[in-house]
């Protein structure tokens, strides 16, 4: 078997928003031409949010050397891969199970993302199951012991101004322009504290804030309430090629969601995590762990834990203004940022560390 021309299906639902189909897309174009990358997706319409050159109504295409094809019930004929790649648990076929016995020689369940410890434990282990091809946990996480990050982006292509001109309104790219205002990238949750962040720009006087169509429909209602001279730019849905360059652009990243959690750590740039709510308080200790792993500051860690508990308003305020908002302490909080980049990409990204487990599995079967 010649292991370079491999081919490799991933599985895709789209259900949270678009970070499942953000990572997956991603990881298939990180993968080398010399293997054969099928990408099966379920959702192409909102697939063609994130990549416009992707056509929703074709159930089968070639978009850079990628094949794409329409994950839906009734196909029936199924002709499995050497490597699968489940994401996020979604569950293949059992049409596509069953075609994978004797063909398959390497099937990872590819998990989200998290810093916890016991990610380390549970990374590699193998599931038996009923079709007789072991299905291995696969995770990514910041430590030699996981799966990596993913490392694809693309590099500012133009200057920071010439980018925004062709992301902003004729009227934001002037201001832009003309202002030179600190830049805050702004893609958080409907509960992020928002009126402490319009609060903290006070004493900052000259900002402008991007902001998704569908993010934080109340920042502009909220920045009049308080006489906010924060200048506010509404763009359209902003697909991922155009993301990662406005990660490198902006002066401060309020980012959430996987996909964009991990792009603003190769930006190198200020950055503010809004970590997913979940039951119990259990995002917090996700948003612990990866504060001990990157090494974080305690006054980063503190204006993490203040942005997510949406509790202590002022003093988010006081952390905001005395470490966002002020140029001097900004620099820092940039060099630790470049710092952390660098470090984490001296580890094997996901992408590779995929391949080298699957020709392991290989060379076994």
């Amino acid at each position: 078997m010649n292991l370079k021309t491999s081919t490799i299906d991933i599985f895709c639902r789209v259900i949270d928003n678009f970070g499942d189909i953000g990572v997956c897309w991603r990881l298939a174009q990180s993968f080398p031409t010399s293997y054969q990358i099928r990408l099966w997706v379920d959702d192409l319409k909102s697939f063609n949010k994130i990549e416009p050159e992707l056509n929703p109504k074709l159930a089968q295409q070639f978009l850079k050397t990628v094949e794409i094809r329409h994950w839906h019930p009734h196909i029936d004929c199924w002709q499995a891969a050497d490597l699968v790649i489940e994401a996020f648990a979604c569950d293949l076929p059992t049409s596509y199970q069953e075609a994978m016995n004797g063909k398959t020689r390497c099937w990872l369940n590819l998990e989200y993302l998290s810093a916890e410890p016991w990610v380390e434990g549970y990374h590699l282990q193998p599931s038996i199951q009923p079709n007789g091809v072991p299905k291995y946990f696969f995770f990514p996480g910041f430590s030699e012991k996981t799966g990596g990050l993913l490392r694809l982006q693309q590099g500012l292509k133009d200057s920071a101004a010439a980018f925004l001109n062709t992301l902003l309104s004729p009227a934001g790219a002037a201001y832009y322009e003309e202002k030179k205002p600190l830049l805050i990238n702004l893609f958080c949750y409907p509960h992020a504290p928002l009126e402490a962040l319009l609060r903290a720009l006070t004493n900052t006087p000259e900002v402008m804030i991007i902001v998704a169509e569908s993010v934080a429909p109340q920042l502009e209602t909220l920045a009049k309430r308080l006489n906010s001279q924060a200048h506010i730019e509404r763009i359209d849905f902003i697909v991922q090629r155009d993301y990662e360059q406005l990660l490198q652009v902006a002066d401060i990243n309020f980012i959430r969601g996987e996909d964009s959690f991990v792009q603003a750590h190769w930006a190198a740039k200020p950055m503010l995590w809004h970590i997913y709510p979940q039951a119990e308080a259990h995002h917090m200790v996700k948003l612990e762990a990866w504060l001990d792993t990157i090494q974080a500051p305690e006054w980063l860690r503190q204006l993490h834990r203040l942005w997510n508990q949406n509790l202590a308003q002022e003093a988010l305020i006081q952390q905001l203004q005395g470490h966002a908002f002020d140029n001097s302490a900004r620099l820092v909080w940039q060099d630790f940022q470049a710092a952390l980049s660098k470090r984490l990409s001296l580890l094997p990204d996901l992408s590779q560390q995929i391949l080298n487990f699957y020709e392991d599995c290989a060379k076994k079967s």
